[in-house]
């Protein structure tokens, strides 16, 4: 009795040690996930800085046509001026554009790593103690980590939205200006794409299987989540 009671403790202390680990770990992470949906925010502000900065840029090429219609802008200074303030606006929009492709870019790379770390640390963390426990574990939380992945799934589709929408943008500013050239974004629309449904189906896993000696007779469940 004397042993099993020293073996007892030290099994508790052991997995103690396992959920410590967890739970470090999860934090640590839950650090990443963060930022992540951070990057994601900050790409949706500066799109519509972008849109802003275009739609006042319209305004005042058509204030500017006023003027000029009406010869009150007879003035070589005041067209002079105006001229200086229209590529001011023009190179402010360049490179607005050009940084946000750049978070596209960096978004599709954090993507890739965020997710890997995802399938390839946590839910196989989990996966090798439901080997363990079999169908419970008390240190890998699957809740919190379904939690993860939804937020991380929701930001890619977010982005790969907003690409979509920002195409759309490129062509109007183009057809409205021709010192604009459209940025091409495909080739990041499609690794996100590729990472998207790479997580779906690398996240779909068994929560609940069969033990491992099945006696006849009995009934078998199993539990996809």
């Amino acid at each position: 009795n004397h042993l099993k009671e020293i073996m007892n403790f030290e099994c508790t202390i052991f997995n103690a040690g396992i959920s410590t680990t967890a739970n470090q770990e999860h934090s640590v992470f839950e650090g990443k996930v963060s930022n992540y949906l951070l990057h994601a925010k900050n790409i949706e502000h500066k799109f519509i800085d972008l849109k802003g900065s275009f739609a006042g840029y319209q305004d005042e090429l058509r204030i500017f046509d006023d003027n000029s219609n009406d010869s009150k802008m007879e003035n070589t200074a005041e067209r002079e001026i105006s001229e200086v303030v229209r590529k001011f606006q023009i190179g402010e929009i360049t490179e607005k554009r050009k940084n946000l492709v750049d978070f596209y870019e960096q978004f599709s790379k954090v993507s890739h790593d965020i997710t890997n770390e995802v399938i390839h640390t946590h839910l196989e963390s989990w996966k090798q103690h439901q080997k363990k426990y079999v169908n419970g574990n008390a240190y890998v939380d699957l809740n919190k980590i379904q939690k993860w992945c939804e937020m991380i799934a929701t930001s890619i589709l977010k982005v790969k939205e907003q690409i979509k929408e920002f195409n759309i943008f490129q062509q109007n500013l183009c057809a409205f200006e021709a010192t604009f050239e459209p940025i091409m974004v495909r080739e990041v629309f499609d690794k996100l794409n590729e990472i998207y449904f790479m997580f779906i189906k690398s996240t779909v896993i068994i929560e609940e299987q069969p033990k491992q000696v099945i006696k006849i007779g009995n009934k078998v469940k199993t539990k996809l989540r």
